[in-house]
């Protein structure tokens, strides 16, 4: 079966090449690729031209920001199923033999693999070691019940594929700009009785430049943590967020214990403080 693809931009000439490269090599030249399609959010380099270069359609996003970008490209898109993927994922190899085919049950909306960090090569093993405590939260319900996060792994857009008519039908991607969409449309997912399956085994490769750029990312994830905390089930609770914090330096020192990887020693209470100090300085903007 033959499905569209899509993408959203916002000045993405320096990871453009690369991404629709592979795109090109995994899915178009298999054979499997109706439309391509990016809704571009003004950009001001070389972002449309590099698309078209690779033969995508660009259309001007109909509002700003990722949510609007996802829906303006989903107005488009004409097969029964389609795939999103994000200006910065590098897809896996094995993403077209693994993710599809999952489509297949009724009751499965959308399936996507797991991306990690290109740089820096402490970050990407800390993201591996975290992860692996939230599979097993996921696939263990007694767990899971302790940790409703953990249901929200992996569920990302930038390697996923859906049903087009059932995304339809619950009124297109949540509405919430740059932060919390996939998040909000998984709980959406479940509340409706579909399900969005992530196969833990495929692993993309999410480029990044340094640590600085990932902690700017995690401030900005924490500012928007109240918006999507309102939309789904995941409360924030002060208690937790401080003793998460406090003991960041021990669960760095438990997770070089196993990775090997000395550099998550201050990687992971850095990552930890920017993204609670982004929910923090978030409250206070919504009280002003």
């Amino acid at each position: 079966m033959k499905f569209d693809i899509v993408m959203w931009t916002k000045n993405g000439a320096d990871t453009l090449p690369v991404v629709l490269e592979r795109l090109c090599n995994l899915l178009e030249k298999r054979g499997v690729v109706s439309q391509k399609i990016i809704a571009d959010d003004n950009s001001t380099d070389e972002t449309t031209v590099i698309a078209r270069r690779y033969g995508w359609k660009t259309v001007p996003n109909k509002g700003g920001g990722i949510s609007d970008g996802a829906n303006t490209a989903l107005d488009l898109v004409e097969t029964e199923w389609f795939a999103s993927f994000e200006q910065d994922i590098v897809l896996a190899e094995d993403w077209l033999q693994k993710i599809p085919n999952k489509l297949q049950k009724p009751e499965i909306a959308a399936a996507s693999g797991m991306r990690y960090p290109s740089a820096p090569k402490g970050l990407a093993k800390l993201m591996h070691y975290t992860d692996e405590r939230g599979i097993r939260d996921e696939t263990t319900p007694w767990l899971e019940s302790k940790n409703p996060g953990a249901f929200y792994l992996g569920k990302t857009l930038d390697n996923t594929i859906y049903k087009t008519n059932v995304l339809r039908e619950m009124g297109g991607f949540p509405n919430v700009g740059n932060a919390g969409a996939d998040v909000i449309l998984a709980h959406n997912f479940r509340k409706t009785g579909y399900q969005w399956i992530v196969d833990y085994t495929v692993h993309s490769q999410h480029l990044r430049k340094n640590l600085k750029q990932e902690l700017r990312h995690q401030y900005f994830y924490g500012t928007q943590a109240l918006k999507i905390s309102l939309k789904t089930d995941m409360p924030i609770k002060n208690s937790i967020l401080i003793t998460r914090l406090l003991k960041s330096p021990l669960t760095a020192f438990r997770a070089v214990i196993v990775t090997k990887e000395p550099t998550i020693l201050f990687i992971y209470p850095l990552t930890t403080y920017y993204f609670t100090k982004g929910i923090f300085d978030g409250r206070k903007t919504k009280s002003l």
